[in-house]
């Protein structure tokens, strides 16, 4: 090679070698970047994931935790993960099984209307019940009773499989002493549900306090079969067997020991 060619091919060389630094300089952060951006998708699906299940099985302070997780991971702009934890946080109204029980001090009523604002859309009719529902034992919790009633009358309308806000209103009725119309209502949900034992329990606690013993002693012999042996059905139980003047299964339990346990 002649030495003007090899100058020549000296100075491609080193023009090749700068615009390689160059984009080695630009193309090694952006492919540390994408990988970052990457890594961070992986843990925010894996939070929401973990929240979805929480959620489902009713662990609704723990779904909130980890739903905001993953909105601090993917920034506040992700709207569809700022919905989920609204989700959770309204739903810890259930968190004390009483009726009327403590709802914890971080859930607002802005809350509620913020999430039903955006749950509009017909495809979310159901979680939109789900939402009208927990709104309405929230505001049974202030004593805001007849709105409560819309709520949950709305809440029922909006998804007639749902049993929730039939016991809601069964509940929210016996407060007011509208008993036939409490017991229509428990009854509504056992159909929708007929395994789900805050609708038989609350159902056997109203006949009793009627003075209808007889009609509430095989509810709560159903749900001893069905779920062992608790102690507040138990002592339901032994109630309406003693106000029949039969003997008790086995040792009554104290009676006031037993807990509410009100809430679908």
């Amino acid at each position: 090679m002649t030495e003007q060619r090899w100058s020549k091919a000296r100075t491609f060389i080193a023009g090749a070698s700068s615009a390689a630094v160059v984009l080695l300089a630009f193309l090694v952060p952006s492919l540390q970047d994408q990988w970052d951006r990457h890594e961070t998708r992986l843990a925010v699906d894996r939070y929401v994931s973990v929240g979805d299940r929480l959620l489902q099985e009713g662990h609704y302070a723990s779904a909130e935790q980890s739903y905001n997780r993953a909105v601090e991971l993917a920034g506040y702009q992700r709207y569809d993960l700022i919905e989920k934890q609204l989700r959770a946080r309204v739903m810890r109204v259930y968190e004390d099984p009483a009726w009327h029980g403590r709802t914890p001090d971080e859930v607002t009523e802005a809350d509620y209307i913020y999430l039903l604002e955006v749950q509009r859309a017909p495809a979310q009719a159901r979680e939109r019940a789900a939402t009208l529902s927990a709104y309405g034992v929230y505001l049974a919790g202030l004593n805001r009773l007849s709105d409560a009633e819309a709520r949950l009358q709305e809440s029922a309308a909006l998804d007639p499989k749902s049993p929730d806000p039939h016991v809601n209103l069964g509940n929210l009725y016996d407060d007011l002493h509208r008993y036939t119309d409490a017991e229509s209502q428990y009854r509504a949900a056992i159909t929708l549900d007929p395994k789900g034992a805050s609708a038989t329990y609350n159902l056997g606690l109203l006949l009793l306090a009627r003075n209808r013993p007889a009609e509430a002693e095989p509810l709560f012999r159903e749900l001893l079969a069905q779920g062992g042996n608790d102690s507040d059905v138990r002592s339901a139980l032994t109630q309406s067997l003693a106000a029949q003047g039969k003997p008790a299964p086995d040792a009554p339990v104290n009676p006031a020991a037993r807990r509410p346990l009100r809430k679908p």
